[in-house]
């Protein structure tokens, strides 16, 4: 019982991350495709992917 609960929560974690990633991916996609490098050029597309993963990466921690 307590071996099919741990399971259970590490499906559940790997679920949840799997998920984030792929929003994550697909959030990356969506700016890179809308990319003009005339509105954009004081920003590299490298610092665009790392703001924009920062603020998830920040925005997912839980401080307790």
């Amino acid at each position: 019982m307590v071996l099919e609960a741990v399971n259970r929560s590490l499906d559940d974690i790997e679920r949840h991350l799997n998920r984030a990633y792929m929003e994550t991916w697909r959030y990356i996609q969506v700016r890179i495709g809308y990319w003009k490098s005339k509105i954009y050029r004081e920003h590299t597309k490298q610092e665009i992917i790392e703001g924009a993963f920062g603020r998830w990466r920040n925005s997912g921690r839980l401080d307790y």
